[in-house]
Order: structure tokens, then C-alpha cells, then sequence
């Protein structure tokens, strides 16, 4: 307030309000909010939470939003929000369901994959790689067969696309101290067909097996140990780390068609239609 009582925004500098209520800062807020939404700006959010909370209104449709009971000031580990934690966080729960469907998608996708690679528990796939030849001839590549004994069922979701099997060496298949490697099975596949294109092993080596020992319910997202675990892989945060993924604050096309489906709109006010 100036000297003569008259109230001076300090915003924008007229006279008759403060910068609390000031309309023109109200106005810029939404531009923000507007011009982050059409760039793909992280800050989106950050600029609706502030107008939203100077307003009472809905950025988007300008409706009253509902009034809020009086919370501490506690902050959620994951949405950035007060009020509430991250073990209630409304939006972690939705998340989740969105993050459950489209792995779906992904696993029904990498076994559609596998079934056409032809490879399973059992399959013999031949590969070159540098390794140690014998005390003559000392490292140089050489030709093995890497026989697969599973696969790393729990590591495919959204987040992770891909399948990785779990094979040694044939000679060492009844030495059960020798370590399995796990790679890949896009990887191991293509490399193998690219040392038979190359004339470096011959072609017909690699079998074919039916046997694949999945889970049960995994293609549905719905086996407990594999869920689990792409759970915690994919939604657990370190210090200095965005908490909610950009791939939720701003979702994508397919994921939108889930959220619609789900009837989880709500939660996402950055969905761009």
C-alpha cells in the first residue's frame, strides 16, 4: 500500500489490487500453462497448480473446483503435491493401471516375437564371439553354441521391451557352477543370423524348440511375481530424479486411448485431446 492508502500491484503496477489477486498475472499464468501445453514443457503442471490455487478455477474449462479440506503440509514423494503421501497418491494409483495396460501391449508383442524367432528352453544358437582358444593359439573368435536355459520373464514392461534369455555354453550344460549369461534374445538372434550371412558359421546350426516355461498370466500382467518386480523397477525414484515420468505428465497417443478407457482423465491434466 502506498502512502496515501491506495493498494499498488506489484505485478503489474496499477492501482485497486495486490499481486495476490492480480488479473494480469492470472492471464500469464494461463499463457504459460497454454504455451508449455503446446511445446510439451514439463512446467506445464507447475504453472496450472499456481493459477488453479490464485483462482478457485479450472484452467482449462474456467469451473469452480471443488474446495479442498484443510491438510498439513505434507508433500507426496511422487506427484510433488501436499496433502498427501505417496503411499495414498491418487495419481501413482493410476499411473500404475495405465503402466499395467500398456505392458500388456509390449509382452504380447515380444512373444509374438519369440513364437516367430522359433527359439525356446532348449534351443541351440550358434554364436562367433573373441574368447580364449587354448595355450597354441591364445584369444581369437571362435564358433559356440549357446544353449538357452530361460528366460528373464520379469524384466519385460513398458519401461523395458525386450526379453532377455539365459544360455552358456553346450559343454557346460551339466556344470552347474558355471554361470549363465543373460542377453538380449533380439540381440543374440541377429548376431547369430549376421555370422551366417557372413559365411563365419554355417547355416542350420541354430534349433528349434516350442518350450518357453512362461509364467502364468504373464501375457495379462497378471502373475504376481513378474508384476512385482516391473513395479519396483519402474516406478522406484532416486534422489535428483523427475518423480513422475514426463511419459504420464504428458501422455502419448496410445496411452490416452488407455486413460480414456480406464476413465482416469482426471488425473491427467496435461492430456493434450
Amino acid at each position: 500500500m502506498s502512502y496515501n492508502g491506495t493498494v499498488r500491484c506489484s505485478y503489474c503496477y496499477r492501482t485497486g489490487h495486490n499481486s495476490r489477486t492480480c488479473p494480469v498475472k492470472n492471464e500469464h499464468l494461463k499463457q504459460c500453462y497454454e504455451r508449455a501445453i503446446e511445446q510439451g514443457d514439463y512446467r506445464a503442471d507447475t504453472f496450472r497448480q499456481e493459477y488453479e490455487a490464485r483462482t478457485g478455477l479450472n484452467i482449462v474449462t474456467g469451473e469452480d473446483l471443488p474446495k479442498k479440506k484443510r491438510t498439513t503440509k505434507v508433500h507426496c514423494g511422487y506427484c510433488g503435491r501436499q496433502g498427501h503421501t505417496r503411499r495414498t497418491c491418487r495419481f501413482l494409483k493410476s499411473d500404475r493401471k495405465v503402466f499395467a495396460e500398456v505392458s500388456k501391449f509390449t509382452r504380447k508383442a515380444m512373444w509374438e516375437k519369440l513364437v516367430n524367432y522359433g527359439v525356446g528352453v532348449g534351443s541351440l544358437i550358434p554364436v562367433r564371439s573373441f574368447q580364449y582358444l587354448d595355450e597354441e593359439r591364445g584369444y581369437g573368435y571362435a564358433v559356440s553354441l549357446r544353449y538357452i536355459t530361460d528366460f528373464s520373464w520379469e524384466g519385460v514392461h513398458w519401461g523395458y521391451p525386450y526379453l532377455n534369455a539365459m544360455h552358456k555354453d553346450i559343454k557346460d550344460i551339466a556344470k552347474p557352477n558355471v554361470y549363465e549369461d543373460g542377453t538380449n534374445i533380439d540381440r543374440l538372434i541377429s548376431q547369430s543370423k549376421e555370422d551366417v550371412a557372413a559365411e563365419f558359421i554355417p547355416a542350420g546350426m541354430m534349433s528349434a524348440t516350442s518350450t518357453y516355461n512362461m509364467p502364468k498370466g504373464w501375457l495379462d500382467f497378471e502373475d504376481e511375481k513378474t508384476v512385482k518386480f516391473a513395479y519396483k523397477q519402474f516406478f522406484t525414484t532416486k534422489k535428483g530424479y523427475e518423480k513422475r515420468r514426463h511419459e504420464f505428465r504428458f501422455p502419448n497417443e496410445q496411452m490416452r486411448e488407455i486413460i480414456i478407457r480406464l476413465g482416469l482423465t482426471d488425473d491427467y491434466p496435461n492430456m493434450i485431446s
